[in-house]
């Protein structure tokens, strides 16, 4: 039953005039011809994002890599300030008491 609307239809697009899709800019009969440049396009663009994922999943990789060190060097950083402002205060409450 398809294959016979599909005929069909293919036949009612061949008794078209070309002058009715003029205002197109293009012959119709070029849509139905094109498919495997399509399917190319197709496969282009998903190997594209398929690529774009991969390399998303990589700097995600490596600026996590790039951030743990960053994370615990200024932890660090907070402990010693917190050690230097205890350091101070003690100084400072020693020589108020004498």
């Amino acid at each position: 039953m398809h294959e016979g609307l599909i005929r069909d239809h293919v036949v009612r697009l061949e008794e078209l005039l070309p002058a009715l899709f003029e205002r197109y800019d293009r012959d119709i009969g070029v849509l139905f011809t094109r498919p495997e440049v399509v399917r190319d396009e197709i496969f282009s663009q998903r190997y594209r994002f398929k690529s774009l994922n991969h390399e998303q999943e990589r700097v995600i990789v490596n600026f996590g890599a790039l951030w743990r060190p960053e994370l615990a060097l200024e932890s660090w950083a907070g402990q010693m300030d917190e050690q230097r402002a205890a350091l101070w205060h003690a100084i400072y409450d020693t020589q108020g008491e004498n």
